[in-house]
């Protein structure tokens, strides 16, 4: 009896676990093959209800991409470097938050039907932060 319970158990740990891993449909798939050719470790997850999220390896950076059950991408994620992050967008950042601010990651988001965004995630204290800016220093 412990055996077929422990083997019930295993069984709906299993399936709850691949739930939420969940596979984009080969249409997707296929789109995101012609957009990013040389994307390489690319994973799939469901992002909410109505897209799926690529994550994946692009000229040596770890990017994403959301696309619509159709295949329309909608949203890609970059890193940048701080060099490549637009002057209005740094002059924003370090009269909001201090020059001294400690810049741990950059990402450059291209939304369709949005300006350019830019999500700068920085440390404060102990608490690691996002702030998120239009290409003209606007903060979101």
């Amino acid at each position: 009896m412990k055996k077929i319970i422990f083997q019930s158990l295993a069984i709906m740990l299993f399936l709850g676990i691949n739930v939420g891993k969940s596979q984009a449909p080969e249409k997707v798939k296929n789109l995101f093959k012609l957009k990013f050719a040389n994307a390489t470790h690319v994973k799939w997850e469901k992002e909410g209800s109505k897209e799926f999220e690529a994550s994946f390896m692009l000229n040596g950076k770890a990017c994403s991409a959301n696309f619509t059950a159709e295949g329309e991408c909608v949203e890609t994620e970059t890193p940048i470097l701080l060099s490549e992050l637009p002057d209005m967008v740094k002059d924003a950042f370090y009269s909001k938050y201090g020059k001294d601010r400690v810049i741990i990651a950059i990402a450059q988001i291209d939304q369709k039907n949005h300006p350019m965004q830019y999500e700068i995630e920085y440390k404060a204290g102990k608490k690691t932060k996002e702030a998120l800016f239009t290409g003209k220093g606007e903060q979101l």
